[in-house]
């Protein structure tokens, strides 16, 4: 028998690792934010939001295909269908970019890297190796703070950092698929046809693309509207502070991860009182982990109000306006990804979309009048009012598929 704390690690070992690399990342930005100077940062900060916002679209949901058509397509076969699209993403990109002359050179490598890394992460969590390549990817994320240590005299060198760390992963996944791939015949599996699949996989690329781009603008727009309205310095102030904000996101989105197979399994065998039973547990876990951190955030906010530090915009309150909207976001629980585990994603892209568009409203509106504070304040506000209609929206889908159970 192994020991508690041991069945507890093996359980949960990749979101333990996910968490690290978590944790590894704010250190990096952190240390980017000690080497530059804010405004050297706040260029750094709003590029690499670009790239990731970018990388979404170049990964285009190919990321997710692995994780849902891996039963019905050999992986010889879907890795023939995923390289075809990714390459015709890339060179469209890629030649759309030359025309227009934007985003600059660093800034497409950067999300092109996050996006092929992206999609290798897939492969591995469909074959049950995510800790394989998180222990890999957390190695990298070391070695990518230790080298900022010596190249960090601009935004450039810190991005050009980024890039190099995150080749070696990309490189030996690659030839772990090639083996992989080579060894596998071309027999599919039953279900879709090899030219149905190609299609199929395509409009499910595409529907998942633009669902996860209203997502991660939802949560990015800040940063882009605050670069047209304020000084880089004053960006890359609030980019601090959001940093630490946004860790009070973590629980429910770990939370999310795991329970959302379970979901989809007793949503499918109609059981209710069991499905609400998990999913009420997990909302208090996420709850409880997300106000222990609101609170030790209150707690050394007001140990550093003692100091007579003369600031400008205090990265410590736009961290605590942010982490109060997780927080009251965080005692309804993962309901976004419940809804879509239920069989319901067209209510959840709606409800995405509403957010996003108010987003941008209050973002607009609130940074001409009170600064960074003000986009910090439209986010908070823009989860709370999602959450909301989150909630909302998960009870009437739980009344739509259980209204026939005796549950």
């Amino acid at each position: 028998m192994l020991p508690l704390s041991e069945k507890s690690f093996t359980k949960y070992k990749d979101h333990i690792l996910q968490i690290l690399a978590y944790a590894l990342n704010l250190i990096f930005i952190m240390g980017a934010a000690y080497f530059l100077d804010l405004d050297e940062f706040g260029i750094f900060s709003y590029k690499f939001v670009i790239a990731s916002i970018f990388a979404v679209g170049l990964k285009f949901g190919l990321d997710s295909v692995f994780q849902y058509f891996s039963q019905r397509v050999n992986f010889r076969g879907l890795s023939e269908i995923i390289l075809t699209l990714l390459i015709l993403v890339l060179a469209t990109s890629a030649l759309i970019c030359s025309f227009i002359g934007y985003p600059e050179i660093i800034i497409y490598v950067i999300a092109a890297l996050i996006a092929i890394d992206e999609i290798f992460y897939s492969i591995k969590r469909v074959e049950g190796k995510a800790a394989e390549f998180l222990m890999l990817r957390n190695i990298l994320i070391v070695t990518r703070i230790i080298s900022i240590c010596f190249y960090n005299s601009d935004h450039y060198s810190i991005l050009s950092v980024y890039c190099y760390s995150i080749l070696p992963s990309i490189i030996f996944y690659l030839v772990q698929v090639l083996k992989k791939y080579k060894s596998e015949k071309m027999i599919m599996q039953e279900g879709l046809s090899q030219n149905g699949s190609f299609q199929d996989i395509a409009n499910f690329s595409l529907k998942t693309t633009f669902s996860n781009l209203m997502g991660v603008l939802s949560v990015k727009i800040d940063i882009i509207i605050l670069a047209f309205f304020v000084s880089y310095s004053q960006l890359g102030i609030y980019e601090i502070g959001a940093r630490w904000g946004f860790i009070a996101m973590i629980p429910i989105t770990l939370f999310s991860v795991i329970n959302a197979p379970i979901i989809s399994k007793l949503g499918k065998r109609k059981r209710k009182k069991h499905l609400l039973v998990y999913f009420n547990d997990s909302r208090r876990k996420v709850f409880f982990i997300t106000t222990i951190y609101f609170l030790a955030l209150i707690l050394v906010r007001l140990i550093l109000a003692i100091f007579d530090i003369n600031w400008e915009y205090n990265p410590l309150d736009i961290a605590l306006i942010l982490a109060t909207g997780f927080t009251f976001s965080s005692y309804f629980g993962p309901t976004g990804t419940a809804i879509v585990m239920l069989g319901f994603p067209g209510r959840h892209l709606v409800r995405i979309f509403i957010s996003l568009m108010i987003n941008i409203l209050l973002n607009l509106l609130l940074i001409q009048y009170i600064g960074i504070y003000g986009a910090a304040i439209a986010v908070s506000s823009v989860l709370v009012i999602s959450s909301i209609m989150s909630q909302i929206l998960f009870q009437n889908t739980l009344k739509a598929i259980f209204k026939e159970s005796h549950e």
